[in-house]
């Protein structure tokens, strides 16, 4: 398989251990199979950039595919509140991370994130 990841500079092996712990699927080298979508997220900042290109190999890898009918939206958001740091404001709030947290939860061991589902506007 190949993958791309848009950054302003190159990047010939990947690493993820200086990156962000707080990203949406928590810490990680993130690509896509778009090479359009690389390119995109490596001019985020209006500068030039690279679309790095990486050939990876999913063979042993356990795969959570969140664009598959056993997952919603749902998933996706609980996802997103267990990596970013989130403090809901009201009750209803507090309720609503509890019950997702505890409903839908997610393993995020060694995965990989397969991801069709849109962001919300």
């Amino acid at each position: 398989m190949i993958l791309y990841h848009g950054s302003d500079k190159q990047i010939t092996a990947p690493t993820f251990s200086a990156r962000n712990p707080r990203n949406d699927y928590g810490l990680g080298f993130y690509c896509t199979e778009s090479i359009d979508l690389a390119k995109e997220w490596a001019c985020q900042k209006n500068t030039d950039g690279f679309a790095n290109q990486y050939e990876f190999d999913s063979q042993d890898l356990n795969i959570l595919d969140l664009s598959q009918d056993n997952f919603s939206l749902l998933h996706w958001l609980t996802i997103l509140m267990q990596n970013r740091i989130f403090a809901p404001k009201s009750p209803i709030g507090h309720q609503n991370l509890q019950f997702l947290t505890e409903h839908l939860p997610i393993e995020n061991g060694q995965v990989v994130f397969r991801d069709s589902c849109p962001i919300p506007t």
